[in-house]
């Protein structure tokens, strides 16, 4: 085996990854199937069915949710090796992962890793090959083996290294407006925004932007709304920047100016659709252009 650093004698994060990732570099794909199918409890199944994102196996366990945040890994094929959460499981014989494959791994065989080998495999492996030490554990001097070893332990315990996200991009809108009233710009379509059965929302955050440009020598203070609107109950503010009137525009023709708003969006649960708009009211009329960009991220876990 490899020349690993004592425990306490001062060894960085990156002289642990490395020293682990030499040992690795010694097996062949044999030999980490070996220990693989080892520590994931001896089980090796064989797909009959698969895709990108599925596998299939009658020899799976008949119980609903059982393997949710779990790890399949292919033993074979063009995808060997490559770890993918598991997100999705019909309760008798076909898996769902997360992200997909590259590639369909085919009628191979596969086995499942624990939450916690899994999370393991993932920082030293990688879904796609030999990745970099876990962000938990940024590596500088002095940093030992004990000192990784509990920041991943730390890591697994508050769920920072098994929560998955799924980010939902909205189509980019634009409205001019010539009146000084208040006027509701454009908004965003509906999305319906989903997570896998069994998980937990953690949060959702929205990243809207709206970038204006005078399109006549007029001068503007303009205030600003994030509105929200779910499952076409009636459009709710996100947050209100009306008195604060966050956007200038001097009483030259072609200037602009911009803003960014993050916020959280909570009341909501999956297969609901979200929607969201802005809210503008200048001091002014004249036309002015808005253009308005909506993100929307979810992060869940299976916990």
């Amino acid at each position: 085996m490899g020349d690993h650093p004592p425990q306490g004698t001062g060894a960085t994060a990156v002289e642990v990854r490395d020293a682990i990732l030499d040992d690795a570099t010694r097996f062949s794909g044999a030999d980490i199937a070996a220990i693989l199918t080892a520590v994931g409890g001896g089980t090796v199944f064989t797909a009959t069915g698969s895709s990108t994102t599925t596998l299939t196996d009658a020899a799976l366990v008949d119980v609903a949710n059982n393997y949710l945040g779990q790890m399949a890994v292919p033993l074979a094929g063009d995808m060997a090796l490559q770890g993918r959460y598991i997100t999705i499981y019909n309760g008798t014989t076909q898996i769902t992962v997360d992200p997909a494959w590259a590639a369909d791994p085919g009628l191979v065989d596969f086995i499942i890793l624990p939450t916690a080998l899994g999370v393991l495999y993932d920082a030293l492996i990688g879904t796609t090959g030999l990745a970099a030490w876990p962000g938990g554990a940024v590596p500088g001097a002095g940093v030992n083996v004990v000192e990784v070893i509990e920041q991943i332990s730390d890591d697994l315990t508050e769920g920072k290294l098994t929560a998955f996200k799924r980010t939902y991009t909205y189509t980019t809108v634009s409205t001019s407006v010539s009146s000084a009233a208040e006027q509701d710009l454009a908004t965003s379509g509906e999305v319906a925004i989903t997570f896998p059965t069994g998980a937990t929302k953690l949060r959702a955050i929205v990243v809207a932007s709206l970038k204006v440009n005078n399109q006549t020598a007029a001068e503007h203070n303009i205030g600003v709304t994030l509105q929200n609107d779910i499952n076409n109950a009636g459009w709710a503010d996100l947050v209100d920047l009306t008195a604060n009137m966050p956007l200038t525009l001097p009483d030259v023709d072609a200037t602009a100016d911009a803003i960014t708003l993050v916020t959280e969006v909570d009341a909501f649960n999956t297969g609901d659709t979200v929607e969201f708009r802005f809210q503008v009211d200048s001091d002014n009329a004249g036309e002015v252009h808005y253009t308005c960009t909506f993100v929307v991220s979810v992060e869940y876990d299976f916990q």
